[in-house]
């Protein structure tokens, strides 16, 4: 079956949130430098893992166009590119990118020289210095022509950024929105991108959510549910403006990985 690839939602929020390149800075959904230099890594040796762990994750994207691959566009030397492996859903399973990344361009080819290629770019990441590992959400672009098809931020995933028991919250929607558990307010501002850590429950071990969202000068209620203790395990959480409703909502992500 043909991959489809669908650019549905609404343009202005996640252009707000995620812009070309984002990533995570300080809580922040930020733009980080284009200039880019990537060192290709060695071979991993038995049992080892070289280079950048990456789990690619879909948001409101089917699947990518056919096969994608992930390039260092200033290399020094042609490599080819690295085959991504992209889901809808978080598991154990990753992709291994150069370890040290500015930047990360993924195209329609594995031939190193589509990196330059805008008809067969796709995305662009950049990255953080020092990241070891990293989710990759991809979000569609905008749909105006000439633009990249997705956009594309990198989250750390380490322990120490997302531990486990916890909940990464990110507001991808215009307005600042308030996550309530347990009676216990955690707001969040359009952008922003935190942790809510070994989150407060209730009876068992799950906690009573209220969403509200700050508009007319008031905080109006937009959803409610239940959400389990993520235990040892961690979730993201994403607030976004769902394109078919024009209604805010929160959608969650479970990573079942051990940390």
């Amino acid at each position: 079956m043909k991959a489809r690839f669908t650019i549905s939602i609404a343009a202005a929020l996640l252009l707000q949130a995620v812009p070309a390149g984002a990533q995570q800075v300080n809580g922040n959904m930020q733009l980080a430098s284009s200039s880019a230099s990537l060192s290709q890594s060695a071979p991993p040796k038995s049992g080892e893992t070289a280079g950048l762990r990456a789990r690619s994750l879909l948001f409101l994207i089917d699947s990518l166009p056919g096969e994608v691959y992930a390039h260092d566009p200033a290399a020094e030397k042609p490599v080819p590119g690295v085959a991504v492996h992209a889901k809808n859903y978080l598991n154990h399973e990753g992709d291994s990118f150069p370890a040290t990344a500015k930047e990360i361009v993924f195209t329609r080819s594995a031939d190193p020289t589509s990196a330059k290629a805008a008809d067969q770019r796709i995305a662009r990441a950049a990255v953080p210095a020092n990241l070891k590992s990293a989710i990759f959400l991809f979000v569609p672009g905008s749909g105006r022509a000439g633009e990249d098809l997705a956009r594309v931020m990198v989250i750390d995933d380490s322990a120490r950024s997302f531990p486990a028991g916890s909940l990464k919250v990110m507001n991808f929607s215009p307005q600042p929105v308030r996550i309530q558990l347990e009676n216990k307010d955690f707001d969040f501002k359009v952008g922003e991108m935190r942790n809510i850590e070994d989150p407060p429950v209730g009876a068992n071990q799950t906690s009573g959510m209220r969403s509200f969202t700050f508009k007319d000068n008031q905080w109006q209620r937009i959803g409610a549910g239940i959400w389990p203790h993520p235990g040892t395990k961690r979730v993201l959480q994403i607030i976004f403006m769902n394109p078919a409703t024009n209604q805010i909502e929160v959608r969650g992500v479970r990573d079942v990985t051990s940390v």
